[in-house]
């Protein structure tokens, strides 16, 4: 098992187990937010002069879903193919050579933007999380 080295994760569990309902409904709710910001953020990063038969389908193929395994968790994937039917996010995030051998610069979207809104994503999360334990218990 992949948790058997984790040492108090039982504890730990039972910790996270006991956060009141309306401080997770809290975070829960900014998350959201916050997914939604960072998707549209890295859709308007996205190059769109990508050599495809659809320039903007890796622009429109960035998206959100939650994850069905951990709760307040998210997926964001880019799921956009080529004509060969192969994923094309990584080839134009790295640069990569082109059939005639030519090389194709990166166009980089998804990581500087990710890095860019990271710390502000935490620190309005967080704030949320501590405003509705205030409320919840008092101070």
């Amino acid at each position: 098992m992949a948790y058997a080295k984790i040492r108090g994760r039982q504890a730990h569990k039972a910790r996270l187990a006991k956060i009141p309902k309306a401080v997770k409904d809290a975070v829960a709710g900014q998350l959201v937010v916050e997914v939604d910001g960072f998707v549209d953020a890295a859709k308007r990063a996205a190059p769109v002069d990508y050599k495809s038969d659809n320039p903007g389908e890796f622009r429109d193929s960035i998206r959100a879903f939650p994850n069905p395994k951990k709760g307040l968790s998210y997926h964001v994937i880019v799921d956009a193919k080529d004509a060969d039917g192969k994923p094309i996010a990584a080839s134009v995030e790295q640069g990569h050579r082109a059939v005639d051998g030519t090389h194709v610069a990166a166009q980089p979207s998804f990581f500087p933007t990710y890095r860019a809104r990271r710390k502000g994503m935490k620190r309005r999360i967080a704030a949320k999380g501590r405003k509705a334990i205030k409320d919840t218990y008092g101070g």
